[in-house]
């Protein structure tokens, strides 16, 4: 079920840092004009619902590509053990994707977290300015 948060000051914008995936939030702060705003909560929409699918699948290319130029060079090695190989590359290449997912989650996290910083400034300043 999607779950929606509304930001309208400086408590509800640091509580978006700890949205799981899925959330949706929606900035309803009067300082930032509305374009801005409209396009700072697509921005942070796009990164809470990341699963980091697209890390992980180019995690798992450069594996699959790897093993081949691995194997490729020591054909003899790997004609003579061919299901120790074929093992080893899979489980490689499973690795290899679980943590691209991981990498790319933990990055829209980091994007979350600067986003909110960088409109906690903004809000700040246009307070005591």
């Amino acid at each position: 079920m999607l779950q929606t948060h509304t930001v309208t000051d400086l408590d509800s914008l640091q509580r978006v840092r700890s949205l799981r995936r899925g959330s949706r939030v929606v900035l309803n702060l009067p300082a930032l004009p509305d374009e801005e705003s409209s396009k700072l909560q697509a921005h942070l929409n796009r990164c809470i619902s990341e699963c980091g699918c697209s890390v992980g699948a180019r995690a798992l290319i450069a594996s699959v590509a790897a093993c081949i130029l691995f194997d490729s060079l020591y054909w003899s090695a790997f004609c003579a053990h061919i299901l120790k190989a074929l093992g080893i590359n899979l489980l490689l290449c499973f690795v290899a994707a679980g943590l691209g997912r991981t990498l790319g989650r933990y990055r829209a996290k980091l994007q979350v977290a600067r986003t909110v910083q960088d409109i906690c400034v903004r809000l700040s300043a246009s307070v005591h300015a």
